[in-house]
């Protein structure tokens, strides 16, 4: 899939999935993602999993040079940040 495909899928899928669970990233799933020199890359990564089965992961930048943090701000206007303790999937 090029770049341009990927935007244009983005502005239909992933819309209207549900969410139906936040986790830690598993190694096997960050050896897909080419994450595979160290756990320094993956270890705290999260996995947004929908209900179609996808698995979205949070990155450190465009280039998906590692995983990265989930920041957002809740229905009051706070800042949150999302962490996933406890073992790999």
């Amino acid at each position: 899939m090029t770049a341009t495909q990927s935007i244009i899928q983005a502005e239909v899928w992933p819309l209207g999935q549900r969410i139906v669970g936040i986790r830690s990233l598993t190694q096997a799933e960050a050896k897909k993602q080419g994450w595979d020199e160290g756990t320094w890359q993956w270890n705290d990564g999260i996995a947004i999993q929908l209900e179609d089965g996808t698995v979205l992961i949070p990155s450190a930048d465009w280039e998906g040079n590692q995983s990265g943090a989930l920041f957002g701000i809740d229905p009051d206007g706070d800042p949150v940040d999302v962490h996933c303790f406890g073992t790999e999937a």
